[in-house]
């Protein structure tokens, strides 16, 4: 570019590149008010108005540009000699243009001078040229920097262009440039240190000069030559390292390094999914201890999230001692019920208790797969040791601020731990327990500071970074209709497969028995299904058939010594499991006695008669005498008037006005006042139906008066099946209370 130029030239310029007349470059200079001075020489007139180039507008400027290279590029030129061979890099191609623009320019000024002004014009250029941003040329000057002030650098740069027909690349700073990206480290030498580098020797954290090293040390034993480490590095680090970064952090870091560090990342469009579509689920160790109620002594206790991918809104978590599947269940069904609908997919974790059997299981029906496919939700599983693909852990990393705040907070690793945790911290340690006074905070603590935390984050907004770009989780949050809590409590309960046992079926160890009527008798396997969050009760299922059988309850343990120790619910739970116990016994009993009358005695006396034998009455008569006679079949003798007799003189010498020879009979049929009347007629109904009968049949012949409730049941009762199979065992029972109680029902006047 010329320092300064006449309006012949700006026009000859302006034309190459578009037509443009004479007049109207004259006009626009005019116009504009380029800046110019008067120059007086020989010519037409004398006078001339030279115009400086860097004042010029910007397409004049580059119209210029142009024009000066094409006249120094001419195919007149000769042709440039041939120097070192080789391409060379961009930043040596820029500085020779600059150097050569700026030759160029002092050529044209010095050319441009008039007579003995030629030494002041070029010091006046290079002084003008060096002040840098506010000198003549300062985009020349960012390129190549300053020049000496007697001209003798920019002298030689002409001196090589007219000799080399003004090729810019004459001007190219070859100064060890053969030698660019070489170095003297032997191919041997080479495959010493990489035995070191590609080896598992090579861990996380070991200094490269440690490698180098070592690497030197094979060759010492080798007996191959060593140049100096600094060398060894400067290959390793500069020509090695950049051009098999993935090689490198595979054999240091691994898999993991890998993905993390060098392998390509897929980026989500969130706008292609709608809020509660898709559940991202994690587990994190809390930075901080919190008091766990099972012991009694502070532990980081674990985290687990539910949060909605697309507005990365915290909707459901839960605090556990470890990751299992109750603290699952219970974020799970927290995140439904705040979401107000069941999402469609659920992201979880690689960890096992995310993937356990409850949640994934699809080996039973409908009723009893796992909780994702009762649930109608699609579950994805995260890669393992894949932390980009998991928003939430980006969620962790920001819910640090509320860990440090914690008083209880530990650091999160041994590094970064607070000062007073360290050995030898005395003073920093009793500023931190004056401070916290030692306190640790307990899960409710820990679930309202993480609570108000969360409500902060959903009402910030996110930064430039993030996919909601200043938007707050709240505003992009959209709750569902809302879901019913007990329908949910059904869908989410575990089922396990028991055997029935002789206590029930056990779930959850020893002294975990669940138990109901309905199971006794039984010994096979069944499905229970029952709620993490209430295990009070459970719901067993026939494994073959899938029926309903009952619901057990959780059976309590009973006082060892609870008639002479315990209270009185200790009492009354120590003889409802006794009347339990005894209710089983009187039902198998009166089915033995069904089955004998009905199958045992009529199929036996056939093959009697069938064998050749005549039963008559109660003794067996052979027919044909190939055959020994029976004996006779013992049977336990009636009972005799006699002894009739006795019992009832017993009974009826017991008076309860006169007084008794004996205290303790008197107290065992003492009559049953009002009050326990009352009581008993109360735990009927809880009591099985033969139980309740025989009860009523009792108290009927001790003369109490039987409400008319109860009278219209025990009608009821005569009329099933259960009574006709029991119906001898009912009338034993009555005459066995008549021979009892027959004296006091007649006292009653009944």
């Amino acid at each position: 570019m010329e320092p300064e130029v006449t309006i012949n030239t700006i026009h000859s310029a302006l034309s190459a590149i578009e037509p443009v007349g004479l007049t109207t470059v004259k006009r626009r200079a005019a116009r504009e008010r380029w800046y110019g001075r008067e120059s007086f020489g020989a010519g037409r007139g004398g006078r001339t108005v030279m115009y400086t180039t860097s004042l010029l507008p910007a397409d004049v400027q580059a119209a210029l540009n142009v024009a000066f290279l094409s006249e120094v590029t001419d195919d007149n030129l000769p042709a440039l000699p041939q120097g070192k061979q080789g391409a060379v890099c961009h930043d040596q191609e820029k500085r020779a243009m600059a150097k050569t623009e700026l030759a160029a320019a002092y050529v044209r000024r010095l050319e441009s001078a008039g007579y003995g002004r030629k030494k002041k014009e070029k010091q006046l250029f290079i002084d003008n040229y060096n002040l840098g941003d506010v000198g003549l040329m300062p985009h020349i000057y960012a390129v190549i920097g300053s020049v000496d002030l007697n001209g003798k650098t920019i002298h030689g740069w002409v001196s090589k262009l007219k000799k080399h027909g003004w090729d810019p690349m004459c001007l190219v700073d070859r100064r060890g440039y053969h030698c660019k990206g070489k170095r003297s480290v032997t191919r041997e030498q080479m495959r010493v240190i990489l035995s070191i580098v590609q080896s598992p020797y090579n861990v996380p954290g070991k200094p490269v000069m440690e490698i180098i090293n070592q690497a030197i040390m094979i060759m010492d034993k080798r007996g191959i030559n060593t140049l100096s480490a600094t060398t060894y590095r400067r290959w390793l680090t500069d020509d090695w390292i950049p051009y098999h970064y993935d090689q490198w952090i595979w054999w240091r870091e691994g898999e993991k390094g890998l993905n993390d560090k060098v392998l390509y990342n897929l980026i989500r469009d969130y706008d292609k999914i709608e809020p509660g579509d898709v559940l991202v689920a994690d587990g994190h160790v809390l930075n901080f201890e919190i008091i766990n109620p099972l012991s009694g002594k502070p532990k980081r206790m674990m985290l687990v999230l539910f949060q909605d991918m697309k507005s990365s809104y915290p909707l459901g978590w839960e605090i556990m001692p470890t990751e299992n599947t109750q603290a699952i269940s219970s974020a799970l069904r927290r995140a439904i019920l705040r979401l107000g609908k069941i999402p469609k997919i659920v992201y979880i974790d690689n960890g096992r208790a995310f993937k356990g059997k409850y949640f994934t299981d699809t080996d039973f029906e409908l009723e009893f797969k796992g909780l994702y496919h009762r649930l109608s939700i699609r579950l994805v599983v995260a890669w393992a040791y894949h932390g980009q693909s998991k928003p939430v852990e980006r969620f962790f990393k920001e819910f640090a601020e509320l860990e440090r705040w914690a008083p209880s907070y530990i650091g999160t690793s041994i590094d970064n731990k607070p000062a007073h945790m360290n050995r030898g911290e005395v003073l920093r340690r009793k500023l931190h327990d004056k401070i916290t006074g030692g306190a640790v905070p307990t899960i409710e603590e820990a679930h309202r500071s993480i609570a108000i935390w969360f409500d902060k984050y959903c009402d910030t907004p996110q930064g430039p970074n993030s996919h909601l770009a200043g938007q707050t989780p709240s505003q992009v949050m959209v709750p569902g209709p809302g879901v019913d809590p007990v329908e949910l409590r059904c869908l989410m309960m575990e089922s396990k497969s028991r055997l029935v046992r002789q206590n029930g079926v056990n779930l959850f160890g020893t002294n975990s028995w669940y138990y109901a009527p309905e199971l006794y008798g039984r010994r096979h396997t069944v499905i229970c299904k029952y709620d993490l969050q209430d295990q009070d009760s459970v719901l067993v299922y026939d494994e073959k058939t899938g029926e309903f059988i009952c619901e057990a309850f959780k059976v309590a343990k009973v006082h060892p010594m609870a008639s002479l120790m315990g209270n009185e619910a200790d009492k009354a739970e120590y003889e409802r499991q006794i009347a339990l116990k005894n209710s089983g016994r009187k039902y198998t009993v009166a089915s033995a006695r069904e089955i004998v009358e009905t199958q045992v005695l009529p199929e036996t006396r056939k093959r009697i008669t069938a064998a050749g034998f005549s039963l008559t009455g109660e003794s067996i008569t052979r027919q044909v005498g190939t055959r020994p006679a029976v004996e006779k079949e013992k049977k336990p003798a009636p009972m005799t008037q006699a002894e009739i007799d006795q019992i009832q003189a017993q009974v009826d010498a017991i008076e309860f006005d006169t007084g008794c020879p004996d205290e303790a009979v008197c107290d065992r049929y003492e009559p049953v006042v009002e009050d326990e009347a009352s009581q008993i007629f109360g735990q009927l109904k809880h009591m099985p139906e033969p139980d309740r009968f025989e009860k009523l049949i009792e108290m009927e012949i001790r003369g109490i008066l039987i409400p008319a409730a109860e009278q219209s049941w025990m009608a009821y009762f005569e009329k099933t099946s259960d009574y006709a199979r029991l119906q001898d065992y009912f009338e034993e029972h009555r005459t066995k209370m008549v021979l009892l109680y027959g004296s006091e029902s007649t006292k009653t006047g009944t």
